[in-house]
């Protein structure tokens, strides 16, 4: 959803993508650390991607389906990175930020598709079990949408640049924590 609100306002799409871009290649080392603290370890997995590329993919996508006349090669390039990096999320998460791009004048409208396709993907699996029947975890991503549609008159401040620090930050904290 933030993505899409981005891709709406920002006034230099290239801007935005280089700041992903930055981010994303400055993250990728902790966020493999986190997860895998031994050298070797790190070095197989260092393709392993954040969720940054995928957020560039959805960018891309965004900006495509803006003017896809003038954009509708930047697919391409999605299609490549998910072929070549294997974006966390996959195809899954880029078209959730679709669908949210879709439902952006229509709340109700993108509410249902996106609880549509939330129940669709992570309906069904087997992480969690509530009486007889099992759920994927990231099922419950639903619950967050209410606090996207509810329209509320809180606007906290927060540098734009907070989340970008915090994302490596707290892999490296997790990393730190795993080698105690």
């Amino acid at each position: 959803y933030c993505i899409v609100v981005g891709c709406l306002y920002t006034s230099n799409f290239t801007k935005y993508l280089e700041r992903l871009g930055i981010f994303a290649v400055v993250s990728q080392p902790f966020f493999v650390a986190a997860f895998h603290p031994t050298m070797e370890g790190f070095l197989q997995q260092i393709l392993n991607v954040n969720i940054f590329f995928t957020l560039i993919a959805g960018v891309l996508t965004i900006r495509a389906l803006m003017n896809f006349k003038k954009y509708g090669w930047l697919l391409l390039i999605v299609v490549a990175m998910e072929l070549f990096l294997g974006l966390d999320y996959s195809f899954y998460g880029i078209i959730m930020m679709v669908l949210f791009y879709i439902g952006r004048n229509n709340s109700k409208l993108s509410f249902v598709l996106v609880f549509i396709w939330m129940t669709i993907l992570h309906g069904l699996g087997n992480d969690i079990s509530i009486g007889s029947v099992s759920v994927n975890t990231q099922f419950f991503a639903i619950l967050a949408l209410p606090f996207i549609y509810i329209h509320t008159t809180f606007n906290p401040r927060i540098n734009k640049y907070f989340f970008y620090v915090f994302y490596p930050a707290h892999f490296f904290i997790i990393f730190l924590i795993r080698c105690i």
